[in-house]
């Protein structure tokens, strides 16, 4: 089976914090709202993705102990997103019918959340990569 898609990115929206608040730590977050298109499905969805990260410069009693101290915790969330008129298709093909005048189209139909430690590595580890 062969499957291909089509992926725009349509916007990009960023945001950082400085250093100096109470866990003495940098922040960054962007998102990204996309347009795929589908082939082979002859259908077009849209998916927004939610990145957060957080620089701790002292990791210490939060679990996360490393030499250096520096330590990213990260996070992605990415929500798909179905248009009233590809929902509408989606119930002629399969002949279900049905009234779509509840049916919200910025509610997310799929919600997925990824979590994640990055740690710097010194030249050792990276020349070992």
């Amino acid at each position: 089976m062969r499957q291909s898609t089509d992926v725009t990115l349509l916007v990009q929206r960023r945001s950082a914090t400085a250093a100096g608040n109470e866990e003495d730590c940098n922040s960054f977050g962007v998102v990204k709202t996309y347009s795929q298109w589908n082939e082979e499905q002859d259908i077009q969805t849209f998916y927004e993705e939610i990145s957060t990260y957080k620089l701790l410069d002292n990791a210490r009693g939060k679990g996360l102990e490393k030499e250096n101290g520096r330590i990213i915790l990260g996070n992605t969330r990415v929500a798909a997103f179905l248009p009233k008129f590809v929902k509408a298709l989606d119930n002629d093909r399969t002949l279900k019918g049905g009234d779509l005048g509840d049916y919200i189209e910025e509610e997310a139909v799929a919600l997925y959340n990824y979590k994640f430690v990055m740690n710097r590595i010194d030249e050792a580890d990276a020349s070992s990569i």
